[in-house]
C-alpha cells in the first residue's frame, strides 16, 4: 500500500482546495441570508482554512441548525454548510464522517440538475479524495473520472475548479505510484493560468515525482522552490510548510543524511506544536519519520560492544517515537508503554495506524535479533513476542480496512501491497517457534500464512455464505443479483467498446455515468442490507481461519497436508522459505534460506515444460530440464518426504510455486547420457498430488454433504463455422478434433449428455449446467492476463445470430452450479496474472466460487490428442471409484508406460492439475470385490457346518 505517512499530508492538502470550491456557494447567495448567518458560516471557513478545527466545527454545526430551520434540510444553503463540514472533517482525520457530509451534500446538488453541476464536480472531487485516503482505490477513480467529466462538459478546463482538480489527480497519482499520469497531470497543471495561491503545491508535486524516481537532489531543489513560492504568497508561515518540511525529511532520509533528515522534521514538529495540533495526523506522521531515522541510523563505532549498544540507543528512541506516533492518531489513548497498543477501531486513521504499527513491530524485531547477537535469550524472545502481538495488531487492522471496502480492485490492491506484513509475521512467529519449540508459535505462523492468502476471495466467499444463511428476502437477493449483472453488462460495452480501432468515448462517457449511478444504488443496498440484517453483517466481516487441529482431523491417514510460503527477498538476501507440514499424527516446520538462483530454476524448469516446439529439444535441454527438477524436488518436496513415502500430497503452493506442476519434479538424480523421457523418476511415480489456494478455502469453504448422482454433460464446441472475415478473437480458432473423440468417449464411460458441434453453445450451458453433478469442457479458451474477470471459455457460434459465443470469468462469477467436479479441458484454464496475496486469476477460481469444489484445469496450451487420450483413462479411474488425484496420477502413469521417447516430453501429459476436494465420485469395485469374497468365505462355512450337523443327525 502506499505509505499512509506521505498520504496523510497530500491528502489534507488536496480537501483543502474542496474548502475553496465552496466558498462561493455562500456568497452568491448573501442577499436572503442574514448578516449573522453570513458572518457566522464566513467565520468558520476562516478557522478552517487557518487550521482553527473544533472552532469551525462548531461555527458550522450552529450554521447548519439555523439554515435548516430557515430554509429546509434540501436547500443550497445547507449543501454549502454540509460540504464545508465534510473538509474540515477531512481535516481533522475523520474522513467516515466527512463522506457523510459529502454524501448528504452530494444530495442535494443532485436533485437541482444540471443548474449545480459544477458543485457536484467539486463534491465528487472531495469524495474522491477522502475514498483515496482510506484506500479505496476504485471509489477514488470513480469520483475523480465523475469530477473530471463534470468540469469538462461545462468548458472548465481552464478555471481555478480544474486546476485543483489536476492537481488533486497528482497528487493521487503519485502515492499509488502511477507517476507518468502523475507527471502528466502536473505538467497540465503548470499550464492553467489562475491567481498564485496554487503555484507552490505544483512545484511540491513535481518534488515528490521527483522523490519517487529517486532523483533526490533535483527534488530537494523543487521542495525548497515550493517553500520558497509558498512563503512569497503568504504571510511566511502557510499551513502546508510543514509538510514541505516533513518531504525534505523524507528525501533527506533516503539519502541517509540522517541529521538533515532530523532537523527538517523537527522543523515541522514545531509547526504543528505552535498549532496545537498534536492529535492529528500531520503530527503523528512527523513523530513517524522521526523515528524511522533513529531505526535506519548507523553508527561509525569500529568496537563491536560499543557498536551494539549504540544501535541499542537507536532503536530505543525510534520505537519511542513509533509509540507517540499512535498516541498522536488515537483519541483517548496514552499509553507510552511499548507493550501497549490501542483498539483500531477509535483510530482517526487506519491506513496511518498500520503505518505505525508496521513500524513499532519491525523495530521490535531488530531489537530482538539485537538481544540475539548479545546473546540475552530471554530479552530476545520477550522482544519477539512484543513484535508478534504488534503485528497481529496491524493484520487485523489490515482486515478492518478490507471490511470498508466493497470493489474488489481496492481489496487485491491492498492484499498485493500489505502482503510484506504478513511475511514479517510469519518470520517472527518461526523465529518465535524455533527458540521455544512451542505449538502455539506454529500456529500462529500457520494462521498468518493463511491469513496472506485469497484474501478477497475469501470475502466474497463469506459474503455469499452470508447471504445464504441470513434469510434476506428472495426478492431482495434477485433486485442485488439483477444490479451487478447491469454493472457488469455496461463495464462490458466499454472494454469492448475499447478494444476497437476507434473506440466511441462518447459512448464510453455515458456508459461510466450509467455505471456509476448503479453502483450508487448498490451501495445503498448492501448498506440497507447489512443495518436491516445483523445475521448477515455477522458473517460477511467474520474472519475464520481453518486451525491445525481441524486440518489433522480433515487428512486421511496417509495424507499430508504442505503448505509453502516464501519471505519477500529483502537486500543481500533472496528471502526464506517456509514449509508447513501436517499430517493426521505431526506437524512439523521446514525452514530454508533461498539460493540466489531459486528464481532462475523455477523460470527455466517453466519455460521447458510448458514449450510446445518438443522437435527442437536438445540433449543441453534435456540436462539443464533434469537438474532443475531434481533441484527443486531437493528444495521443496525431500526435506518433507522421509516420513511420507507413498503418501497423497495436497499442496498449498505460494508465489511463482502456483505455476509448477510438482508431477514433474525428479525424485532422483537422472542418468543423462541419453535422452529419454520416459525413464525419469518423476514424483508422480511416488505420489498423488492435488493442490488449493488455501487450507481455510479446503477445509473450511469447500467441504459440502450434497449427495450426487454423478450425470455428466460434456462440451466440446464447433470451430469449423466461425466467418473467415470476423474481426472476433473467438472466431479465429482452429477445430479440435480430439476434442469430440474425448467426451465421446467419457460418455461410453459415464452416463450423460453431450454438447457438441451446433449444440455446444454458451446458451445450452447457461440453461443446462446447474443440472449436472459433473461438467467437462474440452474448449478454447482467451486469456486476459491484464484483466482477469475477461477471460473466458470460447462456445460454438448461436445459430439465431442473437447470442454470444464467449463465456467470460465474470459470468461464471455469476452462476450457481451443483456440480461436484468440473474439468475445463481446455488451455491454460489454470493460468492467468499473479496477483500478490490471492493467487493465481485463473478461470478456475470463477468455478470454485459459482459452487463446484473439485476443478481439473491445465496450466498451459495442452495438446489436443494427447490431452484427450489422458481425460479418457482419467474417467475410466474415476469410474473405477479413486480419488480425482490418484485418478489423475493413474492417467498421467498410463500415458508415460505407452508413450514414445519424446511423447513422453512432460509437455504432452503434465498440464493437468487437480484442485480443491478430491473425494471419489463413485465407490471403488475393490468394496464389491471384498464383499464377494465374504459371502463366498460365509457361504463355504455355512455349507460345511450344513454337511455336519446333517451326517451327525
Amino acid at each position: 500500500m502506499k505509505s499512509p505517512f506521505i498520504k496523510g499530508k497530500l491528502d489534507l492538502l488536496s480537501i483543502f482546495f474542496g474548502l475553496l470550491l465552496f466558498a462561493p456557494a455562500f456568497s452568491s447567495a448573501q442577499q436572503t441570508l442574514s448578516e449573522k448567518d453570513k458572518e457566522l458560516f464566513a467565520q468558520a471557513v476562516r478557522e478552517t482554512r487557518n487550521g482553527s478545527f473544533e472552532d469551525a466545527l462548531n461555527h458550522s454545526l450552529e450554521a447548519l441548525r439555523i439554515r435548516t430551520e430557515k430554509f429546509g434540510a434540501n436547500s443550497l444553503y445547507v449543501a454549502s454548510v454540509l460540504s464545508n463540514l465534510g473538509v474540515i472533517k477531512s481535516q481533522m482525520g475523520l474522513t467516515d464522517q466527512a463522506i457523510e457530509y459529502y454524501q448528504m451534500a452530494l444530495n442535494i446538488y443532485s436533485s437541482k440538475g444540471e443548474a449545480e453541476l459544477k458543485r457536484l464536480g467539486a463534491v465528487h472531487q472531495n469524495l474522491a479524495i477522502c475514498f483515496s485516503a482510506q484506500g479505496d482505490i476504485e471509489k477514488a477513480d470513480s469520483y475523480y473520472e465523475n469530477a473530471k467529466r463534470i468540469f469538462q462538459k461545462l468548458n472548465l478546463t481552464n478555471s481555478d475548479l480544474y486546476e485543483s482538480l489536476l492537481l488533486n489527480l497528482t497528487s493521487y497519482n503519485i502515492d499509488y505510484n502511477n507517476l507518468s499520469k502523475a507527471e502528466e497531470y502536473n505538467k497540465q497543471s503548470f499550464k492553467i493560468s489562475t491567481p498564485k495561491k496554487y503555484e507552490y503545491i505544483k512545484w511540491f508535486n513535481k518534488g515528490q515525482i521527483l522523490f519517487k524516481r529517486k532523483e533526490y537532489r533535483q527534488s530537494i531543489l523543487t521542495f525548497e522552490k515550493a517553500l520558497k513560492i509558498g512563503e512569497r504568497d503568504s504571510d511566511g508561515n502557510f499551513p502546508e510548510k510543514e509538510r514541505i518540511e516533513m518531504n525534505l525529511g523524507d528525501v533527506y532520509l533516503e539519502m541517509e543524511d540522517f541529521d538533515r533528515s532530523l532537523m527538517h522534521y523537527l522543523t515541522a514538529k514545531e509547526l504543528i506544536e505552535k498549532r496545537d495540533e498534536k492529535q492529528s495526523i500531520p503530527y503523528s506522521s512527523c513523530l513517524k519519520g522521526m523515528g524511522l531515522n533513529y531505526l535506519r541510523k548507523k553508527s561509525s563505532e569500529s568496537k563491536v560492544e560499543n557498536f551494539l549498544s549504540l544501535q541499542k540507543i537507536n532503536i530505543v528512541t525510534s520505537l519511542d517515537y513509533f509509540q507517540k506516533a499512535i498516541i498522536a492518531i488515537t483519541p483517548g489513548f496514552t499509553f507510552e508503554d511499548w507493550n501497549a497498543n490501542p483498539d483500531p477501531e477509535i483510530t482517526i486513521d487506519k491506513t496511518i495506524l498500520l503505518d505505525a504499527l508496521k513500524n513499532k513491530a519491525e523495530a521490535l524485531f531488530m531489537l530482538a535479533r539485537l538481544e540475539e547477537k548479545q546473546e540475552n535469550n530471554e530479552d530476545c524472545v520477550r522482544n519477539l513476542k512484543l513484535a508478534l502481538e504488534t503485528y497481529d495488531l496491524a493484520l487485523k487492522t489490515i482486515h478492518l480496512i478490507r471490511n470498508g471496502f466493497q470493489n474488489q480492485k481496492s481489496r487485491l490492491f491492498l492484499s498485493e501491497n500489505e502482503h510484506p506484513v504478513y511475511s514479517n509475521a510469519v518470520e517472527v512467529a518461526v523465529r518465535l517457534y524455533e527458540r521455544t519449540n512451542d505449538r502455539y508459535f506454529f500456529e500462529r505462523g500457520f494462521e498468518f500464512s493463511e491469513r496472506s492468502r485469497s484474501s478477497d476471495f475469501q470475502s466474497m466467499l463469506r459474503e455469499l455464505q452470508a447471504k445464504e444463511i441470513s434469510e434476506i428476502p428472495d426478492s431482495l437477493l434477485r433486485k442485488e443479483s439483477l444490479l451487478k449483472g447491469d454493472i457488469a453488462t455496461f463495464e462490458n460495452f466499454i472494454f469492448n467498446e475499447r478494444s476497437t480501432a476507434a473506440p466511441d468515448l462518447k459512448k464510453i462517457n455515458q456508459w461510466k455515468d450509467k455505471i456509476f449511478s448503479l453502483n450508487q444504488n448498490y451501495q445503498q443496498m448492501i448498506s440497507f442490507i447489512e443495518k436491516k440484517y445483523p445475521r448477515y453483517y455477522q458473517n460477511k466481516y467474520a474472519d475464520p481461519i481453518v486451525s491445525v487441529d481441524k486440518v489433522q482431523h480433515s487428512l486421511d491417514r496417509r495424507e499430508a497436508f504442505i503448505e509453502y510460503f516464501i519471505n519477500d527477498a529483502v537486500k543481500n538476501s533472496q528471502g526464506d522459505l517456509y514449509i508447513f507440514v501436517i499430517t493426521d499424527h505431526e506437524y512439523k516446520l521446514i525452514h530454508k534460506p533461498l539460493a540466489p538462483g531459486f528464481s532462475n530454476t523455477v523460470d527455466q524448469f517453466l519455460q521447458f515444460i510448458k514449450n510446445g516446439m518438443v522437435l527442437n529439444t536438445h540433449k543441453a535441454d534435456y540436462i539443464k530440464y533434469a537438474r532443475n527438477a531434481h533441484a527443486l524436488y531437493q528444495l521443496l518436496i525431500e526435506p518433507v518426504i522421509p516420513s511420507m513415502q507413498n503418501y497423497k500430497l495436497v499442496i498449498v503452493p505460494d508465489d511463482k510455486l502456483a505455476y509448477l506442476p510438482f508431477d514433474a519434479f525428479l525424485s532422483s538424480a537422472a542418468d543423462t547420457t541419453r535422452m529419454d523421457f520416459r525413464k525419469l523418476d518423476y514424483l508422480v511415480h511416488h505420489n498423488a498430488i492435488s493442490y488449493t489456494y488455501s487450507a481455510t478455502l479446503l477445509y473450511y469453504y469447500f467441504q459440502n454433504n450434497l449427495k450426487y448422482k454423478n450425470n455428466l454433460a460434456a462440451f466440446a464446441p464447433d470451430y469449423s463455422s466461425g466467418p473467415q472475415e470476423s474481426k472476433d478473437e473467438a472466431d479465429q480458432f482452429l477445430p479440435l478434433p480430439g476434442a469430440e473423440a474425448e467426451v465421446t468417449g467419457l460418455t461410453g464411460l459415464i452416463p450423460g449428455d453431450l454438447y457438441t458441434g451446433a449444440n455446444g453453445t454458451k446458451q445450452k450451458f447457461l440453461k443446462n449446467a446447474e443440472r449436472y453433478d459433473i461438467l467437462h469442457l474440452a474448449m478454447h479458451t482467451i486469456l486476459n492476463d491484464t484483466l482477469p474477470l475477461y477471460s473466458k471459455l470460447v462456445f460454438s457460434p448461436d445459430v439465431s445470430g442473437k447470442g454470444d459465443r464467449t463465456l467470460n470469468t465474470y459470468e461464471i462469477y455469476n452462476l450457481k452450479l451443483n456440480s461436484d467436479m468440473v474439468v475445463l479441458s481446455g488451455c491454460n484454464t489454470g493460468s492467468g496474472k499473479l496477483q500478490k496475496g490471492e493467487g493465481v486469476m485463473s478461470l478456475a477460481r470463477a468455478f470454485l466460487y459459482a459452487g463446484c469444489p473439485s476443478i481439473i484445469m491445465t496450466l498451459w496450451n495442452v495438446e489436443d490428442v494427447a490431452s484427450s487420450a489422458m481425460m479418457i483413462e482419467f474417467y475410466r479411474n474415476i469410474k473405477n471409484g479413486y480419488s480425482k488425484d490418484e485418478a489423475l496420477r493413474r492417467a498421467k502413469i498410463s500415458y508415460l508406460s505407452q508413450a514414445d521417447p519424446m511423447k513422453a516430453h512432460p509437455y504432452f501429459w503434465l498440464g493437468y492439475v487437480s484442485i480443491g476436494k478430491q473425494t471419489p465420485l463413485f465407490k471403488t469395485k475393490a468394496i464389491y470385490f471384498a464383499g464377494l469374497l465374504i459371502f463366498v468365505f460365509l457361504a463355504i462355512v455355512l455349507e460345511k457346518w450344513y454337511f455336519k450337523r446333517k451326517k451327525k443327525n
